[in-house]
């Protein structure tokens, strides 16, 4: 039986989790047109430097996704009525 205690709060943290989900999905959409130019483009130039903005892209995935996980499991805490040990 899941407890939910302080509904603001949740609602807070879902808004979070919300909002990083459509930062995930903005960074997936330029990775994949990232990966796309790389691909076709004719010049050197612009497949290395698609090549350089789908590296930047990933690095920055990594951190939305280290953060949704986070917030995953804070959500969670929530639900279960305790207290989060970090804010």
């Amino acid at each position: 039986m899941t407890v939910v205690r302080d509904a603001p709060e949740r609602r807070s943290i879902q808004e979070v989790l919300e909002a990083l989900h459509e930062s995930r999905v903005g960074l997936e959409e330029r990775i994949r047109l990232a990966q796309t130019r790389a691909r076709f483009e004719e010049s050197e130039a612009a497949r290395a430097e698609a090549e350089r903005e789908e590296a930047k892209a990933l690095m920055e995935l990594d951190a939305v996704m280290t953060r949704i996980r986070a917030t995953e499991a804070r959500l969670v805490v929530v639900e279960q009525g305790r207290q989060p040990r970090f804010k």
